[in-house]
């Protein structure tokens, strides 16, 4: 069996783009350390809490829309797949 830390970094990227995840723009520790002296851990966990900012999560959703406006038939109503999104339960 192979080791993933023994997997190049661009065969593991291409295993997640082959299972549907977006492989293009990953960031790394380093991307926080260019700027700021800190740990391998800290600069995970600052990218941690930026990447999973609420902030963050929106504008890429409604960047998602805006690309998907014209060009993709949306599946639900923006308010219900936003509720299923954020865990809403409208049959209340």
């Amino acid at each position: 069996m192979i080791k993933l830390k023994d997997m190049d970094s661009n065969d593991l990227r291409d295993e997640l783009a082959s299972r549907g995840f977006y492989t293009n723009n990953l960031w790394h520790v380093d991307d926080v350390k260019q700027s700021y002296e800190c740990s391998d851990e800290d600069a995970q966990e600052i990218l941690d809490k930026t990447m999973q900012s609420e902030w963050i999560t929106q504008e890429i959703f409604t960047f998602i829309d805006e690309v998907c406006a014209g060009h993709a038939h949306a599946k639900d109503s923006e308010d219900d797949a936003c509720d299923m999104l954020y865990g809403v339960d409208n049959n209340q």
